[in-house]
C-alpha cells in the first residue's frame, strides 16, 4: 500500500483520508488511505476504540478531514491500522460514514 501524503488525495463516494466511519453502531475508525491501485480499491483505517481517550477529544474538536487524519497519523503502519476493500464500507449496512466527506462530493450534493 502506498502512502498518499504527497500525492493527490483519493476519494470514493466521498470517503477520503480523514473521514470518520462507524462499524456496527459503536466502533469508530478514521480512514488513513484509499489505495486505488487495487481492484477493488483498498481502504486503510485506524480503529479509535483501542487508543487513548485523548484521541477522541482531539477528533471531536477537529473540523475537517485533514485534522482527523493528522490525529491518527502517528498510528499509521501500527497494529491499530487495518485494511479492507472499500466496497465493504460503501456497500455493507454494518458501516456508516459519519463524515466529513471529500469537498468534491459535497459540491455534487449541493
Amino acid at each position: 500500500m502506498s502512502d498518499q501524503d504527497d500525492a493527490e488525495v483519493v476519494h470514493i463516494d466521498g470517503i477520503t483520508r480523514g473521514t470518520v466511519v462507524e462499524y456496527d453502531g459503536w466502533q469508530w475508525g478514521v480512514v488513513t488511505e484509499i489505495d486505488d491501485e487495487y481492484d477493488p480499491e483498498k481502504v486503510g483505517f485506524v480503529l479509535v476504540d483501542k487508543l487513548d481517550d485523548l484521541i477522541v477529544r482531539v477528533l471531536e474538536s477537529a473540523s475537517d478531514c485533514e485534522e482527523h487524519y493528522d490525529a491518527v497519523k502517528p498510528y499509521r503502519w501500527s497494529e491499530h491500522e487495518y485494511w479492507t476493500d472499500i466496497e465493504y464500507i460503501t456497500e455493507d449496512d454494518i458501516w456508516e460514514v459519519l463524515g466529513p466527506i471529500h469537498p468534491d462530493e459535497r459540491e455534487v450534493e449541493a
